[in-house]
Formats: C-alpha cells, structure tokens, sequence
C-alpha cells in the first residue's frame, strides 16, 4: 500500500487546480468511514465496484496492457494482473496483452528500429538526390514502428 500511496503523492503533486479538486472528490467517494485514510478494504471494495480500465495511474506493480489501445490514438486498457488471468474482461477479441514491463522493452525496441530508419533517410539525404529514394526510406523506417 505504501507504493500506491507514493505513487498518488507524486501524481498529485503534478495536478493541476481542477484535477486536484477531482482528485479529492474521488478520495472522499472511496474513503467510506470518512476518517481521511483508504483502507485495504476500502480499497478493494472500490476495485471491486469499478472498472479498472477506466482509473488511469492508480495499477501498481505489474499489470497488463491491450497493445492495439497502447499504440492506438484512443484510450488504453489495462487490466491488474488477477483480472488478466481470469479473463475477467469486456474488451476486443483480438486483443493483444502485454505486462508493463514488456510493453516497455516492445516500445524501446520500436523506438530503435525507427532511429535506425530515421538515419538511413538522413543517409539517403546526404547521398542521394533522388526524392523517390528518400520516400521510400521513409516510409519503411514509418512501417517498422508498427508492433503487429
């Protein structure tokens, strides 16, 4: 509990007036013996009652992700580690799960490939005049930082 409890600290800490103020509201709504604390219980309760997909920044530790929402221009979907493995989900058929951990080295490993993309373009720059050359360079370091 006491990572949890950093991690809100420091994620409060960044909020803005009005998230500040949701923040807040959302505290007092889960703290129901209104002694200003969230217990365990309460804690559970509250996970138990929500969708967890829907409460961005409060998962801690490990948890999955759904690659298509990760690297998709919506929202993502994350689930904790205990929903995942009972598939106690509502969410696309095709989804693609991976942990925190390893969406990180999946997203290093994209970001990698498109460096590298990135300066075979400026090569082709630098010793080529032909424009077809140079789109087409582009265009392929682009496709590479596609995950599926």
């Amino acid at each position: 509990m006491e990572e949890i409890r950093e991690a809100a600290l420091a994620y409060y800490a960044k909020f803005t007036d009005e998230q500040k103020q949701s923040a807040i509201i959302a505290f007092e709504a889960i703290d129901k013996s209104q002694n200003g604390k969230i217990s365990l219980h309460e804690y559970a309760e509250f996970f138990k009652k929500s969708n967890i997909a829907e409460i961005p920044g409060l998962l801690s530790g490990l948890y999955f992700s759904c690659t298509q929402c990760f690297y998709g221009s919506g929202e993502t979907f994350e689930l904790c580690s205990t929903c995942y493995r009972n598939k106690d989900m509502d969410h696309h058929k095709d989804a693609v799960f991976l942990d925190n951990y390893a969406l990180l080295r999946n997203k290093k490993q994209n970001m990698e490939k498109a460096m590298l993309g990135i300066k075979a373009a400026l090569d082709a720059v630098t010793s080529s005049s032909n424009l077809l050359d140079l789109t087409s360079t582009v265009v392929d370091a682009a496709s590479s930082c596609i995950i599926m």
